[in-house]
């Protein structure tokens, strides 16, 4: 298995666990699996394009809790950016539950601009010590 294969394992492990936090209105588990969620998209990017090609192939995963994570962290890469948004609109029409109001929410911070930006790439420096990137002095923070 390679390393983005297991960062995918890790992403989905950790959309679960965020989904059965909130629903049980368990807000340390969700929080817990939410930083997860931002640690492995952080480590994604430092694959590049690979990785996050690998984050755009579970907006089409069977779990919708997968799906929202996943279309969400999806919405700022202009290669994934017009699915992600389909994604999130699709799940928010067929959830009535809190997944859907999540996607929905998603949406409605999206358009005013105020979502965070999961990906270190696109920020001003990544803190990761271990990107591979043009520009970037590897190891070093």
């Amino acid at each position: 298995m390679s390393s983005v294969d297991l960062l995918i394992a890790k992403y989905v492990n950790a959309a679960i666990r965020h989904k059965e936090g909130y629903t049980s209105g368990n807000s340390k588990k969700a929080n817990a699996a939410a930083d997860a969620l931002a640690e492995v998209a952080a480590d994604l990017d430092c694959h590049g394009d690979l990785g996050k090609a690998a984050l755009a192939q579970l907006m089409d995963h069977g779990s919708m809790a997968v799906r929202c994570s996943a279309a969400r962290d999806c919405l700022f890469l202009p290669d994934h950016g017009n699915k992600a948004r389909q994604t999130l609109s699709e799940i928010a029409r067929q959830d009535e539950g809190l997944i859907g109001f999540d996607a929905e929410m998603v949406l409605k911070v999206w358009d005013k601009g105020d979502l965070h930006d999961p990906w270190p790439s696109t920020q001003a420096t990544c803190k990761c010590g271990a990107c591979r990137r043009p520009g970037e002095a590897s190891g070093s923070t």
